[in-house]
């Protein structure tokens, strides 16, 4: 009998995990990481957060989250993660001599990955940052296999060379159903020392993949200096420099992380009943939308007036009907996917 795909097992008490993922190295992946991870915290305090570095051959966590000690085993015969910051930390890094090379082949990787996941005391958490290795291998799709990846973060800088292999792995993420939260664009310029004027160092390549992509850009980040050194120091901009241009970039990335994880979360409850719910149809441009009711996020453009709002409204919430529409600005969801059509009268 053919084995199917592996069984999407919740990890307990973690209510959400959220990839952070990019096509190359030296993209500043695992110091995004870190730092979000941290602004989640800032932002939300009453939250519990952990961090998961999933880079077997090459853990930041440690050194970044300034961590040294090895982890203790509970009475569950669970790894207990370290904690600093407020935040919850597990890495191989941890579990080996920091002069150490790890050598091993795809199983041990994937053995090492699910017992980081599994056998680790996480919960209770709210969020779950998992700083995953440079590309798209066994690692990615253990994790997006196994567990109800709320979404994946993709770290890029603007050179050519790194947002095509962005470009296959987004691909790759939706092809296997997991939400692209959005793009967050490292190293886009630099910041003047002496007039503190912002200088753009390449082209608008990351926003025409995000186009292409329908995925948001989140964030970009000038180049810095002060958030190198902060996590070679192992304490983190957004705590060395908390009122500097990074952190506020940083709390804005995550603000707009958070809104954009709640919609994903609405999406995914309003598609459970998708069959039963009342459509309306477009035949704008001669081509036929079919949009459930439920999923209907904006059917009421803001340039219309009040009246035509109001009697807009009065049509939809009657249950009976179907109702021939002509949508303007409709959002909507394909699977785990997320589409914006806009259509002007």
């Amino acid at each position: 009998m053919a084995r199917g795909l592996p069984k999407v097992k919740p990890l307990k008490g973690v209510k959400q995990i959220v990839i952070v993922a990019s096509g190359k190295g030296g993209v500043g992946k695992s110091t995004i990481a870190v730092n979000l991870s941290i602004a989640l915290k800032t932002v939300e305090p009453q939250k519990s957060v952990g961090l998961l570095d999933a880079d077997v051959f090459g853990p930041s966590v440690p050194l970044m989250m300034n961590i040294r000690q090895s982890p203790m085993i509970n009475n569950a015969n669970l790894i207990e993660p370290l904690v600093n910051y407020g935040i919850k930390c597990m890495s191989m890094g941890f579990l080996i001599d920091n002069k150490s090379s790890v050598v091993w082949r795809g199983l041990m990787v994937m053995n090492a990955i699910d017992k980081l996941l599994h056998q680790v005391a996480w919960g209770p958490l709210d969020y779950l940052v998992v700083d995953t290795p440079p590309g798209t291998g066994d690692t990615h799709l253990s994790i997006v296999q196994n567990l109800p990846v709320a979404g994946v973060l993709l770290i890029t800088t603007p050179q050519t060379t790194a947002l095509e292999v962005t470009r296959r792995g987004a691909n790759i993420f939706k092809h296997l159903n997991i939400p692209i939260i959005g793009i967050v664009e490292n190293m886009s310029s630099v910041i003047c020392p002496q007039c503190n004027n912002e200088i753009i160092l390449y082209n608008d390549g990351t926003r025409m993949i995000a186009e292409e992509l329908g995925v948001q850009i989140l964030q970009t980040f000038p180049l810095s200096e002060a958030i190198m050194n902060s996590c070679n120091s192992g304490k983190p901009i957004i705590l060395s420099a908390p009122k500097s241009i990074q952190t506020d970039i940083l709390v804005f990335a995550i603000v707009l992380l958070m809104f954009t994880l709640n919609q994903l979360v609405l999406y995914k409850k309003s598609k459970m009943n998708i069959e039963s719910s009342i459509s309306i149809h477009s035949d704008i441009n001669a081509e036929i939308y079919d949009i459930p009711m439920n999923v209907l996020i904006r059917p009421i453009p803001p340039i219309i007036n009040e009246e035509k709002v109001q009697s807009l409204i009065n049509t939809l919430s009657n249950p009976e009907t179907e109702t021939f529409v002509p949508p303007i600005d409709v959002l909507w969801i394909k699977g785990n996917e997320v589409w914006t059509k806009y259509f002007y009268k």
